[in-house]
């Protein structure tokens, strides 16, 4: 899901019906389960296509908070070397990096049935630069920020390519 079926295939049910593996009433019952499921749900409303969708949330501070501070709490740092962070708010650093093209490009969530539309989203780097010149008395305000987009994190074949040189 969402990707075609690897094994459910016609070919496949038929075999497993001529070998006896599953028989017509374990499908029926597959098939019973699957619209009692729907049946529960209808009253939530169906469309016959996602443009169709009046889809809505509510926007409401309270839960907003929550979901910020579940996020923070989440986060997990693998390393901090020299106790570098947390950063102290009155002397940040001189210079930041942050790379990778999600640092920049706010991705949101996966593709396909994953995938969400939010109410608004924010890239790392943007809430970054919020966030140091939001410090008291402009202390973040001369931090530098930088982005590299690194290598592509979706296709191992261009990754190694235009690592390539690198690698030499």
């Amino acid at each position: 899901m969402p990707a075609p079926s690897q094994h459910r295939k016609l070919e496949q049910v038929r075999a497993l019906l001529a070998s006896g593996d599953v028989s017509e009433a374990d499908i029926d019952a597959r098939v019973l389960a699957l619209l009692r499921m729907l049946r529960s749900v209808a009253p939530l409303g169906f469309t016959t296509s996602p443009e169709e969708e009046n889809e809505t949330s509510s926007e409401d501070p309270e839960l907003a908070a929550a979901i910020r501070r579940i996020a923070a709490e989440g986060a997990v740092l693998l390393r901090n070397e020299g106790q570098l962070l947390p950063l102290d708010v009155k002397r940040p650093p001189k210079r930041i990096a942050l790379i990778g093209s999600p640092a920049r490009d706010a991705i949101q969530a996966g593709g396909g049935s994953a995938n969400l539309t939010p109410q608004y989203k924010t890239d790392a780097l943007s809430a970054m630069r919020r966030a140091l010149d939001g410090l008291p008395e402009d202390a973040g305000k001369a931090t530098e920020l930088t982005w590299h987009p690194a290598l592509p994190i979706h296709n191992f074949r261009e990754a190694l390519v235009a690592a390539s040189p690198l690698l030499c």
